[in-house]
């Protein structure tokens, strides 16, 4: 009986790539990866020494609304409803709190801020001129190609290297502004940073002031027209018990302008004030260095397994 034979199925270990095979590959290459990683550290460097010093200055906050709670929960439980149909807020408390960290990054109050405290000039460091007083272009090497490509620069351009305010208020609220509020404590943490040590505790003391007292002085005009609204009222209203009601709801708006008249800090209270920092906050140069230098070793790397891989299929062909 005749014994069938199978066809024998053929491995091709040459396909396959061993480590001895890579560690040669990227032996042959050693100086193409030596050269990137030389030139990446090298533009590490630089950049790193081209980064300005940022510093963090931050406050402790807590609600300095807990007086008002006492007196006013009272009410806002038993008189909310008709409270909000007449447009009071008798609540106070967490919504104030919420309130007011809203308007601490709103547009409106953080550009008042930055014009009040003229801090554009601060913030874009790299495009004002101490000694000329003026707006210009940071100095780059693309800036200058294409202003040569285009002849020299004009008026028109000089005129407009100022940054807008809307673009101030950006670079601020997303690169200078930090706040955190713990939910568990309520504390608020808010924190500024700025290229000036003085300048970071300045303008987060200043901060938190102005906000204080912005909030402080649109509750006590919202009470006294409260106030003038429910004493409208009185006067129209002959219910008896109804006068009773409206002449509580008088006292509480009372309270919230009194409140709003005496004391400065009318939303937050300073628990730890802000100090001028001794140390920077970023950038961290070594770290910056060593990234780049890593960066450039691994695409060496992969540079000549490219190179090899590209090879190789050459040979097959």
């Amino acid at each position: 009986m005749e014994r069938k034979t199978f066809p024998v199925i053929e491995t091709y270990k040459d396909n396959e790539v061993s480590f001895r095979d890579i560690f040669s590959a990227l032996w042959k290459g050693k100086w193409i990866i030596v050269s990137l990683t030389l030139v990446s550290f090298i533009f590490a460097i630089f950049m790193a020494v081209g980064k300005p010093n940022i510093y963090k200055s931050s406050i402790l906050l807590v609600p300095a609304q807990e007086e008002q709670k006492g007196g006013l929960a009272g009410l806002a439980g038993q008189f909310g409803g008709l409270a909000s149909i007449a447009g009071l807020n008798i609540g106070g408390g967490k919504s104030e709190v919420t309130e007011a960290l809203a308007i601490l990054k709103s547009q409106e109050f953080l550009t008042h801020f930055l014009q009040e405290g003229n801090i554009k000039s601060s913030l874009f460091i790299k495009n004002w001129n101490k000694e000329s007083g003026q707006w210009e272009k940071p100095d780059s090497l693309l800036g200058s190609i294409w202003g040569w490509v285009k002849g020299g620069s004009n008026n028109d351009e000089k005129s407009n290297l100022e940054p807008s305010w809307q673009k101030a208020y950006q670079l601020f609220l997303s690169k200078h502004l930090s706040v955190f509020e713990d939910p568990k404590t309520g504390l608020v943490t808010v924190s500024v940073m700025a290229y000036q040590p003085e300048e970071a505790a300045h303008w987060v003391t200043l901060l938190v002031d102005k906000l204080n007292s912005h909030v402080r002085l649109q509750k006590k005009a919202e009470a006294e027209r409260s106030i003038e609204y429910l004493n409208e009222q009185i006067r129209l209203t002959v219910n008896a018990e109804m006068q009773r009601v409206l002449y509580q709801l008088v006292e509480a708006q009372a309270k919230v302008a009194m409140l709003a008249s005496v004391r400065e800090d009318y939303v937050f209270r300073v628990i730890d004030p802000a100090f001028v920092p001794e140390q920077k906050y970023k950038p961290n140069r070594f770290q910056i260095v060593i990234v780049g230098a890593i960066a450039g070793c691994v695409f060496g790397i992969l540079l000549v397994l490219f190179i090899q891989v590209l090879t190789e299929n050459k040979k097959i062909e």
